[in-house]
């Protein structure tokens, strides 16, 4: 297993450079943004990158993970595959972005309280950008090529640092530096990307109808459900819109951030062990291999929650000042990108059979649970209700996915669920009413005590990748 092992991690520290360094870079950008950055205009780009991200899912329609699903059955044919899998979402996006475009006013002052005529073109623009820059991203990861995906992510972070602090030194401190910047890295990166794969994008297409029938008959069943899942992450951002202030969202946003550093691992995890997983399931692989990778997964999730919570008031002081209110809502949205990093091993079940209702019955109970928790929560206690409100529901939809799966796939154990259930919700309100560095010191060794086996495959992996 050793062996085994310290082969997967191997890819996984591969897959985890360019996630890793482009986070750091972005850890630092947001307090340097905080600088010049008022709340208010930080809770305005935050609703900007929110409807951004939704509409991208809008546009692809599930063709994205339609697209990594049959992969590896087209894997001789990966070009006529990749331009019929994007082409579209990238028409989708053009005619989403002339509606914008033609009713940019009013949906600018539902946004942003105001006309914002360069922002709600930019909006526009980004629509098909992005859509590229995914497929191309999703190319290099099921290529299984972890150099130029790194590369990739590190260059478009450091595009848009040079870019955002060139903007807020000299030229303005709205939130409109944080939307060009954006537009600036994320069109450079998409032309980087494009030519590194220029291969599979420029050559002979034909529009193969009943290959694309094929991926709509997976990409569109699983579109409510992904549409439903982002609903999930961002309907405490509309509620805030709702019924609190930008201040409020701006405060909000800078928590979500510091939770984000889970976000790493998710992403460094979900780069390697997506393909993986549909080829272990492919070739047969034992399920006691699937369980050890879920064991190890919560058990380095929960250390790094720890280490969060422990350390969230110390990363607060790189912050402006005015944002320190963050510190009571970290904990409760570390959960998020927890629940999701777990879900990557538990919820697989449901791809595999291709039994994709099942993702929008998951989607829908908890996105349900979220908008009743919002409503009553955020008119009353604002940002915070919004964190307690999310952190629980994606604690339901990590249940009800998981169980799905099971049912679908493998009666694989739910001990180690219970576990993490108690320790995030516990450790959440506990930090509520009393956040001390000595009772969050004790929390974080009870989790390595707790973890010292998967702790320990870890190590004697590391060990071996360096022998």
């Amino acid at each position: 297993m050793a062996d085994h092992a310290s082969g997967l991690l191997k890819r996984f520290s591969l897959f985890s450079i360019g996630p890793i360094v482009s986070a750091v870079i972005s850890f630092f950008i947001v307090p340097i943004t905080t600088w010049f950055v008022s709340p208010d205009e930080f809770g305005k780009a935050t609703m900007f990158t929110t409807v951004l991200s939704m509409l991208i899912l809008f546009c692809k329609l599930g063709m994205d993970g339609a697209f990594e699903r049959e992969f590896t059955l087209w894997r001789s044919h990966v070009t006529h595959l990749l331009l019929n899998s994007s082409v579209i979402p990238l028409s989708f996006s053009l005619i989403l972005g002339s509606i914008i475009l033609l009713f940019y006013a009013p949906l600018s002052v539902l946004l942003f309280g105001d006309i914002e005529l360069l922002v709600m073109v930019i909006l526009a623009l980004l629509l098909p950008v992005f859509i590229s820059h995914q497929f191309n991203i999703l190319l290099l990861r099921q290529l299984e090529q972890p150099i130029y995906y790194s590369v990739a992510l590190i260059a478009e972070k450091l595009i848009n640092l040079v870019v955002l602090v060139s903007i807020l030194y000299w030229i303005d401190t709205s939130f409109k530096s944080i939307v060009i910047a954006q537009f600036i890295s994320f069109t450079l990166t998409t032309v980087i990307l494009t030519i590194i794969n220029c291969k599979y994008w420029f050559s002979a297409f034909r529009i193969d109808f009943n290959l694309n029938k094929q991926l709509l008959k997976f990409g569109l069943p699983i579109m409510p459900a992904v549409l439903l899942t982002f609903l999930l992450t961002t309907i405490d951002k509309f509620s805030l819109r709702a019924w609190a202030s930008f201040d409020e969202i701006g405060i909000y946003a800078i928590a979500m951030k510091i939770a984000g550093v889970m976000g790493i691992f998710n992403v460094s995890f979900g780069s390697f062990w997506s393909p993986t997983a549909y080829r272990w399931y492919e070739e047969g692989v034992a399920n006691k291999k699937f369980v050890r990778i879920n064991s190890i997964v919560i058990s380095m999730s929960l250390l790094v929650f720890a280490l969060i919570v422990l350390f969230k008031d110390v990363i607060l002081l790189i912050f402006d000042e005015s944002y320190l209110a963050a510190s009571i809502i970290i904990p409760f949205l570390v959960i998020v990108p927890i629940s999701e990093i777990i879900m990557q091993t538990t919820g697989k079940g449901i791809a595999f059979s291709r039994r994709t209702i099942f993702n929008l019955i998951s989607s829908t109970i908890a996105v349900v649970f979220n908008v009743i928790g919002n409503v009553l929560l955020v008119p009353i206690y604002g940002s915070l209700g919004a964190a307690i409100a999310t952190g629980l529901s994606f604690v339901l939809y990590l249940w009800v996915r998981s169980l799905f799966s099971r049912m679908l796939w493998f009666k694989f154990p739910i001990r180690n669920l219970m576990l993490v259930t108690i320790v995030l919700l516990g450790v959440s309100f506990i930090n509520l009413f009393e956040s001390s560095w000595l009772l969050n010191t004790v929390f974080a060794l009870i989790i390595v005590v707790l973890s010292r086996s998967e702790l320990k495959e870890v190590f004697n992996a590391l060990k071996k990748i360096k022998q």
